[in-house]
């Protein structure tokens, strides 16, 4: 979903649930996108 206010990311959702924002970066006329995800650490513990 477009970022209010932003040009250059986009929110990132799985269903309703927010996952992250992608970036767009045009430096050098090569385009490349980076993805942001924070990880909290209790998604982190195995669940046995």
């Amino acid at each position: 979903m477009p970022r209010p206010k932003k040009d250059d990311s986009a929110e990132v959702y799985i269903g309703e649930e927010f996952i992250g924002v992608l970036f767009v970066d045009d430096e050098d006329d090569d385009r490349s996108f980076q993805f942001q995800m924070a990880i909290l650490e209790d998604d982190l513990v195995d669940q046995e």
